[in-house]
């Protein structure tokens, strides 16, 4: 190609993912169970950063744009933070690490010495900067409360004064033989242990129900 002119061109970027991530439920880990919405938020002004997003329904997340134009103050400290919401669950957040573009932007990078074909091309590396990626957001169900009431196996009497250890937390039991722990902790399943003079300990397992605002369990003691 010896003797052909440079060909000189102009590239535009494209819209590309710039920060992506997942939200996922605490507990297990998993995709909310109901839909996400995801926002990027200018940490110093409280304000949305104008990108688009893209939320699947797995939780996997994408912020996008031309990152020539998305972060255009080259040498400013860009203070970002992701926040996550989602129908049942607590808000959730995570701060992004502090970033800017290098001063010395744009840079020049000069191929035609190898190929006379391909021009100059003026660019800007984001390398060290973008995409950010990997980002986790975990969402914390909203809490329930149990509604706990203990028996006497054999009548069916309430048993007043009984202990109920939950989660490191112990109640006794009111005049009807209920007790109430409010808020529940944010987890799978909780161990509940109960305790009364006469009777034979007893110990649940119970799995939480997250549809309902109120969990309800009975539990009868035996005598000894």
């Amino acid at each position: 190609m010896s003797g052909q002119g440079r060909i000189s061109r102009s590239t535009t970027l494209v819209s590309q993912a710039l920060i992506s991530g997942r939200v996922v439920d605490a507990i297990d880990a998993g995709a909310p169970r109901s839909e996400v919405d995801v926002r990027l938020v200018d940490r110093d002004s409280g304000e949305s950063y104008p990108l688009d997003v893209n939320v699947r329904s797995d939780g996997v997340f994408a912020f996008f744009g031309d990152p020539v134009s998305a972060f255009e103050d080259i040498g400013r400290a860009y203070r970002l933070r992701l926040e996550a919401s989602a129908d049942g669950y607590l808000d959730g957040a995570v701060d992004l690490s502090d970033f800017s573009i290098p001063s010395d932007q744009p840079a020049q990078a000069d191929f035609a010495s190898s190929f006379d074909a391909v021009a100059d091309a003026t660019y800007r590396r984001f390398s060290d900067t973008l995409p950010i990626e990997g980002q986790l957001i975990e969402l914390e169900r909203e809490p329930v409360r149990l509604s706990l009431l203990v028996l006497d196996a054999a009548d069916n009497s309430a048993l007043a004064g009984a202990s109920v250890t939950l989660d490191g937390v112990t109640q006794q039991t009111d005049a009807g033989g209920e007790v109430v722990f409010d808020p529940l902790p944010s987890q799978k399943t909780v161990t509940i242990d109960v305790s009364a003079t006469g009777y034979d300990d007893a110990r649940i397992e119970h799995l939480i129900d997250y549809e309902a605002a109120e969990n309800r369990r009975r539990i009868a003691l035996r005598q000894e």
